[in-house]
């Protein structure tokens, strides 16, 4: 085993790439594992040598040569709204994980981190615990539930350790286009009527700096046992507050139409993580919901951002995200 080396799987997304970027900034020893055909624009800074790109197929013996001391697993696709109900490429994102799992467990991997959703609680509309409601109503939250799962069957009998981090609604700088924050501002900057539902919604968001620190602190931890720990914002507002905060900043409150947007039938009312495991080993938020959704507008404008020894990629370079 490679006695520190972090392998990243789909450190090339939103929430991979500030990861990776956390990585390199700190000089950690890793290496990031995407399919051939990724896009690599959020990571364009991080040098050719710490990238590989492979069919899918080979993740697995990849994973055997390597033999990595922990493994951080961001890959999933089909989180769409227009994908969340494909059966089909849900259950090809459990393969493909359990595929990794595997390797990693043959290879003697210490930790195994890799993130479940909100999506797993479904509709339950109270502050959401460290344990399972599993009440999904897409089959995106059907196959996080049943990776997990799978997952803790895996794990169960090896030396590894599983980290199953349940992530909440995050937004930040390189986010994708089609969330609300991103597409709010998108719209509001083409001086286009947003159409909202009333917006009474409780919600949280986690910058994704704030992500970052605490998978970074998670992987430094060393749990005598599997964890399933949420990972998310325990201040909540709404809806509202957080368009409004937008409209105001951008100084068009009046392009924000309220009430417009009917609720889904599996509409959430109260999505509030409860952060216990996090808060216990250290952590606490440190981007405020204001100054983050400062910072994006500006990155927005054009402004350089920087992270650690880098500068991120500009909102021009990541249109097609």
């Amino acid at each position: 085993m490679a006695s520190n080396m972090i392998l990243i799987i789909g450190g090339n997304g939103f929430l991979g790439s500030w990861f990776t970027l956390n990585c390199f900034a700190k000089k950690e020893n890793f290496t990031v594992l995407t399919s051939k055909k990724s896009n690599l624009a959020r990571i364009v800074q991080i040098p050719q040598e710490r990238i590989v790109q492979l069919d899918q197929s080979e993740w697995p013996g990849f994973i055997s040569k390597l033999r990595p001391a922990k493994i951080v697993s961001f890959d999933w696709a089909g989180v769409t709204s227009e994908q969340r109900n494909s059966t089909e490429i849900q259950n090809l994102n459990i393969s493909r994980v359990l595929q990794v799992a595997r390797a990693g467990i043959e290879s003697g991997v210490g930790t195994f981190l890799t993130f479940g959703s909100q999506a797993e609680n479904g509709p339950i509309n109270k502050p959401a615990n460290e344990f399972n409601y599993d009440l999904p109503t897409t089959a995106y939250g059907a196959a996080k539930v049943a990776l997990r799962i799978q997952l803790q069957e895996e794990f169960k009998a090896t030396e590894s350790r599983l980290v199953w981090g349940r992530i909440f609604s995050t937004y930040g700088e390189m986010d994708n286009r089609n969330w609300l924050i991103p597409s709010l501002i998108h719209s509001l900057n083409q001086n286009k009527v947003f159409s909202l539902t009333s917006g009474e919604q409780v919600w949280s968001y986690l910058h994704a700096r704030d992500f970052v620190n605490a998978v970074s602190l998670l992987l430094s931890c060393e749990f005598s046992k599997d964890v399933l720990v949420n990972i998310g914002n325990p201040n909540v507002m709404t809806i509202s507050t957080i368009a409004k905060l937008i409209g105001d900043q951008l100084g068009v409150p009046e392009l924000l139409s309220f009430g417009t947007t009917q609720f889904r039938p599996d509409q959430v009312t109260h999505l509030e993580p409860v952060t216990t495991t996090l808060s216990d080993i250290g952590w606490k938020t440190s981007v405020d919901v204001n100054q983050g959704i400062s910072d994006i507008l500006r990155w927005y404008s054009g402004e350089k951002v920087e992270y650690g020894s880098l500068l991120l990629p500009s909102a021009s370079s990541l249109e097609m995200c």
